[in-house]
């Protein structure tokens, strides 16, 4: 049994710790306190274990040598030896991530190739990156970052550059730094700092090609300010701050009409109360008001400017896990229950496909990762199942790729981070692990 974990419940004082705890594989976390403090502490990590695969290389086999002839006469030609034919020299691609990981980043490209940056390799936070091929379903090393973090923020910005914001480190602090990778060149440049280190909050590209951060948590307290920053100057500005701290899991996002809804989160409790920010006035402004506060949630944007949450973690009772899911209709400004999910989930992914329906994809229920996926139509306000992953995972990605295949790369799974990553395909409703589908396209 983990600590502060029992049968989906949650001591209330270690709410905000056991998220952050059992995220990073029992390395470190965060207290909550009262007034929006919190105090970091360390937590002992489980030992990794590492696994050394053996292989054993054929040795080259000296080619026989015939012994002397007994006479001279007649002299017969020397036998040739058959060389191999020569090898072509190119690289396939490797089948899985180089690097376990897990709370990274994944954004897709313009080219179509999809940016896996940071996270966490069991207890140590990664700087390294890298790009997913969908042609060759490979991956190929892409320049690391100057600084490993995890619980950052990566937005491509118009031009097709990636800003990577903020994120924790291996001290425990919030990042204050900013890079920015450009596609074309393989490099990163830093970029102009925040003006508050924060880790576990949100970016969102605005409309007219800012990019709005808001929340998280710095090294001593949860945050509700928020800064803007503009990639033609390369600068930080401050913005309106929200009425209420939100760090551990809140959602922010873009609507139609160029708002930006944020919602859940934790600050001295589960939030229950949205928030909708408008950059033209700088301002925020209330969003409705959620049946169930809750963090470590997803917020999907579906047709006519609706947003669909689903699961997460709420800290009320001490702390339970959720099936709920909940509408959020623009015009009214409110919020509408819908159908729950068939089974709690935290730490999820929840991807738009083409046809509009929802793909949630792994969690944890609070006794292990999922790996169970399911499809929910919001036509009918019905869940189905939709097959099941190879590795249960959870705090994983999920990327939409361009033929409209779902990337899921990396995550949390039983025994710690990983690096099989599996591709939803919504026209056969099947899953492939990447080893799978290139094994199929050379057969």
């Amino acid at each position: 049994m983990r600590p502060a974990l029992e049968a989906g419940r949650l001591d209330r004082r270690r709410f905000l710790l056991a998220l952050e705890r059992i995220a990073l594989g029992g390395s470190f976390g965060l207290l909550s306190g009262c007034q929006g403090k919190q105090e970091v502490i360390y937590v002992t990590p489980r030992p990794r274990v590492e696994v050394a695969a053996a292989t054993a290389r054929p040795q080259p086999t000296e080619q026989p040598t015939a012994a002397p002839a007994p006479t001279l006469t007649p002299t017969l030609p020397p036998t040739e030896v058959p060389t191999a034919a020569p090898v072509a020299h190119f690289r396939t691609p490797p089948l899985t991530l180089a690097t376990p990981r897990h709370l990274h980043t994944a954004t897709l490209l313009e080219s179509g190739e999809i940016l896996v940056v940071g996270g966490v390799d069991g207890d140590r936070p990664v700087a390294t990156a890298e790009l997913f091929d969908r042609a060759a379903n490979g991956w190929t090393p892409a320049a690391s970052l100057a600084t490993a973090r995890y619980h950052h923020t990566a937005t491509r910005l118009p031009g097709g550059t990636i800003l990577v914001a903020g994120g924790q480190d291996s001290a425990l602090s919030a990042l204050d730094s900013a890079e920015r990778y450009d596609p074309k060149t393989d490099r990163w440049e830093p970029a102009a700092p925040l003006a508050t280190g924060r880790a576990a909050h949100s970016a969102s590209l605005l409309a007219d090609g800012r990019v709005l951060v808001a929340g998280g948590h710095n090294s001593s307290e949860l945050l509700a300010s928020a800064e803007v920053y503009d990639p033609a100057a390369g600068t930080w500005t401050g913005a309106g701050a929200m009425a209420s701290v939100r760090s551990g899991g809140h959602t922010a996002t873009l609507l139609p009409d160029g708002r930006v809804l944020v919602v859940g989160g934790f600050g001295t409790r589960s939030q229950a109360e949205a928030e909708l920010y408008d950059p033209r006035a700088d301002d925020w402004a209330a969003a409705g008001v959620l049946a169930d506060g809750r963090s470590g949630h997803t917020a999907t944007l579906l047709a006519a400017g609706r947003v669909l949450v689903i699961g997460g973690a709420n800290s009320k009772h001490g702390g339970i896990y959720l099936a709920t899911a909940e509408l959020y209709e623009v015009a009214p400004n409110a919020w509408v229950t819908t159908e729950p999910a068939p089974g709690p989930r935290l730490g999820h992914t929840a991807t738009l496909l083409p046809d509009g329906q929802v793909l949630v994809v792994g969690g944890t229920d609070g006794r292990g990762p999922t790996a169970a996926a399911l499809r929910y139509n919001s036509a009918g306000n019905t869940w189905r199942p939709a097959g099941a992953l190879a590795a249960a995972r959870w705090l994983h990605t999920a990327t939409p790729l361009l033929d409209g295949r779902v990337l899921v790369s990396g995550g949390q799974g039983d025994s710690g981070s990983l690096a099989e990553d599996e591709l939803y395909d919504p026209a056969t409703t099947s899953w492939t692990t990447t080893r799978q589908s290139m094994q199929w396209r050379n057969t």
